[in-house]
């Protein structure tokens, strides 16, 4: 926010102004140059170990490195040099340049590593319930089939979509729908494994990706979280359902395209047959391996 209201400041303001401000501030860094002697510049060679601890163990284990280094440096240069006498002047000016500089990389280092952090998280992760985005699950969704294909282990895909939410938008208002949303997502997260992914891939949109799962299994844990589901919309009055459409794969899917289109397929012959169900089935059936999936909306282009 800084920079951005800094560069503002400085695009407004007359040119003699910042000239006359930029050749003062050379000034300064010069008269602090001359302070503190040459051998400041090889405090460029102490900030990359810095920084890199600021990057990838935190800001304050940064600052402390560079007061460590500064600490060191002051007193072990002259020592170092044979200085017989320590001028306290220059002295204090180096320890405090130098303190200054590793302090301001550090902390660049670390404001730069968290955002970096927050972007990654949020190319991955939905705004609004904090689970898996499509982007995320698609790429988890490559990776089991791939898997499944080299190990000829089951796995299962659900694809759920809650029923009637239009109405709650509508005659509850959008936060209340946003907290439908957001208790779904919880409920999901909570009720199932960590290599499992859960993920809303938009709209009232989501999505379970079950590894290392038989069809037995993948079933108990559908009808778990459907009587999970039903209990918290329940408790808050909330007049939504949910139709799921589960795949087992037997054997790996052409692509992960094709394995969205097949349970999406089975999840809308739910909401066509009244809604408020889960269907089962295994993939493939007979004649299916190899075959093109069947029509549905799902695609991994498509937004909500």
């Amino acid at each position: 926010m800084l920079p951005a209201r800094l560069n503002t400041a400085l695009r407004r303001a007359p040119r003699w102004k910042v000239a006359a401000g930029s050749l003062v501030f050379m000034a300064v860094v010069a008269w602090f140059d001359f302070q503190t002697g040459p051998d400041v510049e090889m405090s460029i060679f102490y900030l990359p170990p810095i920084a890199a601890i600021a990057w990838y163990v935190g800001r304050r284990e940064g600052l402390w490195s560079g007061a460590l280094a500064t600490a060191l440096w002051t007193l072990a240069g002259p020592a170092l040099r044979g200085d017989d006498v320590l001028r306290p002047g220059p002295l204090v000016w180096n320890a405090a340049v130098k303190l200054v500089f590793f302090a301001s990389g550090a902390a660049v280092a670390a404001v730069v590593s968290n955002q970096a952090v927050r972007l990654r998280a949020l190319a991955r992760e939905d705004a609004l319930t904090g689970i898996s985005n499509r982007r995320a699950f698609f790429g988890a969704l490559d990776r089991i089939v791939e898997w499944g294909r080299r190990t000829g282990a089951p796995w299962v895909l659900a694809y759920l979509d809650v029923d009637d939410f239009k109405k709650v938008n509508d005659e509850l208002g959008h936060g209340t729908g946003d907290l439908v949303l957001k208790t779904v997502a919880r409920v999901l997260r909570e009720a199932t494994r960590r290599i499992d992914v859960v993920a809303r891939l938009g709209g009232d949109e989501f999505a379970l990706l079950l590894p290392q799962t038989t069809a037995e299994q993948g079933e108990l844990v559908v009808e778990k979280l459907m009587t999970l589901l039903e209990d918290a919309m329940g408790r808050s009055a909330w007049p939504v359902s949910f139709s799921i459409g589960v795949i087992t794969f037997n054997a790996a899917p052409e692509s992960g395209d094709t394995a969205v289109a097949v349970a999406d397929a089975c999840m809308y012959r739910v909401k066509a047959s009244g809604k408020a169900a889960a269907a089962y089935r295994t993939w493939p059936q007979p004649g299916e391996v190899g075959g093109r999936p069947p029509r549905g909306k799902a695609a991994r282009g498509r937004t909500a």
